[in-house]
């Protein structure tokens, strides 16, 4: 009775002290030499794994004496609390996330409590507090709710954790910090097909060791070191990839105050696709872009010096109290991007009439994925032995020529044999925030009569959450402009439950260029000239449906 009376007070008091803690983490440390971790709360479930003296976890769940805790190579597991000290570390998550399945949202901390609404997947929500096994998350509108912590992921910011030797040693160089929509590889080498050493979540610090092109060596707070492409990694000292308003800071001052708190200078360059304004400065430019009906205006913090810039039918001008508002208008609707350099100081703006200037576009060429063997998926394959995955290749590369001719950012998910899955570059897509995702196959049929061109996409048919109508609207364009350019016989537009599709969040299509197992188209598939051409109308496809979306 005496230990039943002790035990109870005991949890009481640890009820008292998470009440009193609504803002910090629970956490457990391991007291034993050694501890099991079981697959259930009862020495009856497996052993899964084990936990040393000193381990430390997150808990998020707790029953009949057993916690629940995060591991990173077998997901989740239940340990004794006999055997662990239980504690807060003062730190909540940034935000909770549900990738698959469904999560209820309650009105309290608990399992009988209303139920007031569901998770939705691939939301972020912030997190508020924490009571017991449960976040209290935002709901929007000054609105709260509770989820089980044992049902959604948590992202954790990096500040408060204690960083490896490799990462304080590197503390010299420039620092930054992953942001991601899930995840993304740390890799061996500075290629999208090398081995993927680790996944690092949002919010991971990193200190830069070395650039080689669009990648960056980085050794991470948790020791770490490898390759990670340098769209995932925001530096601290600026924000240099975002033109939004609400995403960068303004001005802290007023234009008929005080005087201008620098000088800009500001020089130009011509592109294939417009005309590039190159602002420099001697400290980080504070900038934010405003858009109306008659162009863009750049306002920042300084006055703009040495602008003398004329480009067919756009006009140039500098104004405002200080001279720091740089005005691009015109009677055509102007399209833009703008970016920074890391340490701020320079910021460049692409201004031009097409389409395409700015947009992130995926290419997919299907196939030449390595199997358990070591041998790459040729996809389909002709008769003379032509194979699939490198007539794909060949017209991914020649469109990704055409696109960046035009200002986009092209993105390949492979240019070779490669060990990315289908899932693997849908994911890589989501990760990069592409506005589109073009997968580029040759077809392949038993009757080798058949011919043409077909265009597969994936909509509500298959349960998704996709745009329906910007995914089809996306296929006609590809399609139309397609068999307008080669002459190909139109095989119409159909659905498929790809993973390529499926899993993409942006729209997506699946093209199929010509019947590899028709003799005829074929000959076709194997000729420069095909290829180029199919190229281009892959391209006026694409920017067909941007320019739509005006």
């Amino acid at each position: 009775m005496k230990k039943l009376l002790v035990s109870l007070a005991l949890a009481i008091a640890f009820i008292m002290i998470c009440a009193s803690l609504a803002c910090a983490e629970t956490m457990l440390e391991v007291t034993a030499e050694s501890l099991n971790i079981r697959s259930g709360p009862g020495t009856a479930y497996a052993k899964i794994g084990g936990a040393a003296l000193g381990e430390q976890h997150r808990v998020v769940q707790r029953q009949d004496g057993w916690c629940r805790i995060v591991l990173a190579d077998v997901g989740a597991g239940w340990v004794s609390a006999d055997h662990v000290r239980i504690f807060n570390d003062g730190r909540l998550p940034l935000y909770v996330h549900l990738e698959e399945g469904a999560v209820n949202i309650r009105a309290g901390a608990s399992v009988s409590s209303e139920k007031i609404g569901s998770v939705a997947l691939k939301h972020r929500y912030t997190v508020l507090g924490e009571d017991g096994d449960w976040y209290k998350i935002a709901l929007g509108g000054g609105n709260a709710g509770y989820v089980a912590k044992w049902l959604v992921s948590a992202v954790f910011a990096s500040d408060g954790r204690q960083y490896s030797q490799a990462f304080l040693q590197a503390a010299h160089y420039k620092q930054g910090m992953v942001k991601v929509s899930s995840a993304v590889n740390l890799r061996e080498g500075a290629d999208i097909g090398s081995e993927s050493l680790a996944q690092l979540s949002d919010g991971v610090k990193v200190a830069i060791l070395q650039r080689s092109g669009d990648w960056l060596r980085v050794v991470t707070e948790f020791g770490q070191e490898g390759w990670i492409f340098d769209d995932f990694v925001v530096f601290f000292d600026v924000s240099a990839d975002s033109v939004q308003p609400q995403a960068v800071s303004l001005p802290q001052w007023q234009e008929n105050g005080p005087a201008a708190q620098g000088k800009i200078k500001a020089e130009r360059k011509a592109l294939s696709y417009g005309i590039r304004l190159i602002l420099s400065a001697d400290k980080p430019i504070i900038w934010r872009m405003q858009q109306d009906a008659s162009g863009y205006t750049l306002i920042t913090d300084m006055s703009i010096e040495g602008l003398d810039v004329s480009y067919p039918d756009m006009t140039f001008l500098v104004g405002g109290a200080q001279q720091n508002r740089l005005s691009a208008v015109s009677g055509k609707h102007i399209y833009h991007s703008a970016n920074a350099s890391p340490d701020g100081k320079k910021l460049e703006i692409d201004f031009g009439f097409g389409p395409l200037l700015g947009k992130k576009i995926m290419l997919d060429p299907g196939h030449g994925t390595f199997n358990s063997y070591g041998l790459a998926d040729p996809g389909a394959v002709g008769v003379t032995g032509l194979q699939e995955k490198d007539v794909v290749l060949d017209i991914a590369l020649k469109l990704k020529t055409m696109l960046e001719e035009q200002g986009a950012k092209v993105y390949l998910t492979r240019t070779g044999d490669t060990a990315l899955t289908v899932t693997d570059r849908a994911w890589l897509a989501n990760s990069l925030g592409v506005d589109l995702f073009v997968s580029i196959h040759a077809n392949s049929s038993t009757t080798r009569s058949v011919k043409g061109a077909m265009v597969y996409t994936q909509a509500p048919k298959y349960g998704s959450n996709h745009d329906a109508a910007a995914r089809m609207s996306l296929a006609r364009s590809v399609l139309s402009a397609f068999v307008g350019t080669t002459k190909q016989r139109d095989g119409g537009i159909f659905q498929i439950n790809a993973a390529v599709l499926r899993e993409t969040v942006m729209p997506a299509v699946l093209v199929e260029t010509a019947f590899i197992s028709n003799a005829e188209e074929e000959a076709l598939l194997a000729t420069d000239t095909f290829r180029q051409n199919a190229a281009k109308g892959l391209y006026h496809g694409i920017s067909d449906w941007f320019l739509s979306l005006r």
